[in-house]
């Protein structure tokens, strides 16, 4: 007797401590599906940020788009960059090729930082031209009005950044806007500016008209002036090959 109830007991104690074990791995599962995300999430591996930090240190010059985007995770390299325009302690030029790279990045992010950046107090005239510029080539016409006060800046350097961003964008008012630059700005620097944009304005128009152009490289124009465009008369090669001198015509 005392064995057999000795024996419910026993199975008593091992299903609570199964239960326990069972109840505690369920448990850390349960955890580690929640923390590691949480973990995780805003994490970019520190390569990927080297990889970056190099590319817009590079004595190179400037990299391309191909190259800043095979640097990892396009979302992570946009917010690498928008940290590096944000950090007034990080190095002058590494900061300004960070504004500078995130006209690659035509984002929603991208558009909010520099536009918090550019109205912030404290920006160096450097700063804002690059912004300006970097808004311009960004998003375009969309940032006009956004970009034609600081044509009126009391600083004279920011006035020629103002001009050389805007000629960035593709607008028909931009030209007479620069031309009137011309006319009535005293300062020499933003005149010298504003003819900058205007050489901008040219090399795109020429730049339009050289895409257009090429379409028709390789194909076959027809001639307006001709009714039977349909039928083309090949010229007879052998009528106009010159005729090799027979025996009788040579000279005795």
């Amino acid at each position: 007797m005392n064995h057999l109830a000795a024996t419910p007991k026993r199975l008593d104690s091992l299903l609570g401590r199964r239960c326990l074990v069972a109840l505690a791995a369920a448990v850390a599962v349960a955890t580690s599906l929640v923390a590691t995300p949480a973990a995780l999430a805003g994490e970019i591996p520190e390569m990927h940020r080297r990889s970056v930090h190099a590319l817009l240190m590079s004595p190179r010059g400037f990299p391309t788009k191909a190259q800043v985007w095979r640097t990892g995770k396009l979302e992570d390299t946009n917010r690498i960059l928008t940290e590096l325009a944000a950090d007034s302690r990080a190095n002058i030029v590494l900061q300004l090729n960070a504004v500078r790279a995130l006209e690659y990045f035509p984002s929603k992010k991208t558009e909010e930082v520099l536009m918090t950046l550019l109205y912030s107090r404290g920006q160096s005239p450097a700063h804002k031209r690059a912004i300006l510029r970097s808004l311009a080539r960004t998003f375009g016409v969309r940032m006009y009005f956004e970009i034609l006060p600081f044509l009126r800046d009391y600083e004279p350097t920011i006035r020629a950044g103002a001009a050389v961003a805007i000629a960035e964008i593709d607008d028909g008012r931009v030209k007479s806007l620069l031309m009137n630059l011309l006319e009535t700005e005293p300062e020499i620097e933003v005149r010298l500016a504003a003819e900058r944009g205007l050489v901008i304005l040219e090399d795109r128009e020429k730049a339009a008209a050289g895409k257009v152009n090429t379409e028709f490289e390789s194909q076959d124009l027809v001639d307006p002036l001709r009714l039977d465009n349909d039928v083309v008369i090949e010229p007879d090669l052998r009528a106009e090959r010159p005729r090799r001198p027979r025996p009788a015509d040579r000279p005795q």
